[in-house]
């Protein structure tokens, strides 16, 4: 990891902390509603940490060595698969949370420079018509309203031109790039750039609870002769525990401990696949959240597969098979496919030029 990628993160979590959520959150001009939604995030983000290191630690270190007592080749088998599963989680959680989304300012956008650039071209002939008898104070009161750039709109709030696809968020108090929502438990926005780690984490996510529901499963069995028949069984158990608790009968620490693990892992499973299904789903018919909600659907393209590949391709496996990869190399794959554009589109420009001088030797 270069040392100017490590300053680029390092000053983006201190933009994050001291505007985004935790500004507004500490802000005594933060309307009720808006700090409320800002405490929200630091309690589901420490929920989720401690609950994937409590699932992680039971399963590494005490649900597989006693399920596969002497079996110490199933023992590293399924210690590797937990290992890599947590690392999985916390690397695309991390490339998230510090992957830079928001619209940058600079002198295409900025509405100062293009207000005074439009200002001025216009004053120019103006002026000039003064020397004639027009009056000064008429030029002064009528200046031109500046225009937005083609293909960009104006955030009232940023101050500037941002992309159409782009939204303002009070919480993060930027404009987000291709904004899809404001993330809780990550407290932070998903847009263009850490679109695909979000959704790579709530793969990971869903998978890794579901692993860690089942060990917990096996564990329970082993321990206390449990037998699951199915998704009834998670009903009937419920309704067993909480009926032996009405009549008194207290269970082990460690019994309670593994059932409300169990729930949670469950309620894990199914948070981390609808959220990765959901987005599989607007993806492939060309929206975000924020459109979807919306019912906006002008930036579909021909089929579903165009949509899918407008955001995957073959450099994002390695950003899912390598968590750390991108922010530890500093590679971002949506700036290497705009990269690969550009190189492509310039290797195109200086080939056609070549082809007319050969025609015209000819």
């Amino acid at each position: 990891m270069s040392v100017d990628s490590v300053r680029c993160s390092t000053s983006a979590f201190y933009q994050a902390f001291t505007m985004g959520v935790y500004g507004v959150m500490f802000r005594l001009s933060t309307p009720f509603q808006l700090r409320i939604q800002a405490l929200i995030n630091p309690i589901c983000a420490f929920y989720m940490t401690c609950m994937t290191l409590s699932v992680t630690h039971i399963s590494f270190f005490y649900i597989v060595p006693e399920c596969y007592y002497g079996d110490p080749d199933s023992i590293l088998k399924h210690r590797i698969a937990i290992w890599y599963m947590f690392t999985s989680v916390v690397g695309h959680f991390v490339t998230c949370v510090f992957t830079d989304t928001s619209v940058k300012r600079t002198p295409q956008n900025d509405v100062t420079k293009h207000t005074d650039a439009e200002n001025t071209c216009d004053q120019v002939p103006q002026m000039a018509s003064n020397n004639n008898g027009t009056d000064e104070q008429d030029i002064l009161e009528s200046p031109t309203e500046p225009r937005p750039p083609r293909g960009m709109k104006h955030c009232d709030i940023c101050n500037m031109y941002t992309p159409f696809r782009s939204h303002h968020c009070f919480l993060c108090e930027r404009c987000i790039l291709k904004r899809d929502h404001h993330c809780f438990f990550m407290g932070v926005c998903i847009g263009r750039h850490n679109h695909i780690y979000f959704i790579f984490f709530t793969l990971a996510m869903g998978i890794g609870t579901f692993y860690g529901m089942m060990l917990i499963v096996k564990y329970m069995h082993y321990l206390y002769g449990l037998t699951f028949y199915g998704p009834q069984t998670f009903l009937t158990l419920f309704f067993n525990t909480f009926s032996s608790l009405l009549e008194g009968n207290m269970p082990s620490i460690r019994y309670l401990a593994l059932f409300v693990l169990l729930y949670i892992s469950l309620a894990g499973t199914m948070v981390g696949f609808g959220f990765f299904c959901w987005q599989m789903m607007i993806i492939c018919c060309g929206q975000t959240s924020y459109e979807a909600a919306r019912n906006i659907n002008k930036y579909s393209k021909d089929s579903y597969l165009a949509n899918f590949r407008a955001v995957f391709n073959l450099r994002s496996l390695v950003s899912l098979l390598l968590p750390f990869w991108d922010i530890l190399t500093d590679t971002n794959y949506c700036r290497i496919a705009k990269e690969h554009r550009t190189r492509s589109a310039k290797s195109n420009g200086d080939v056609r030029p070549r082809r007319k001088v050969k025609q015209k030797e000819h």
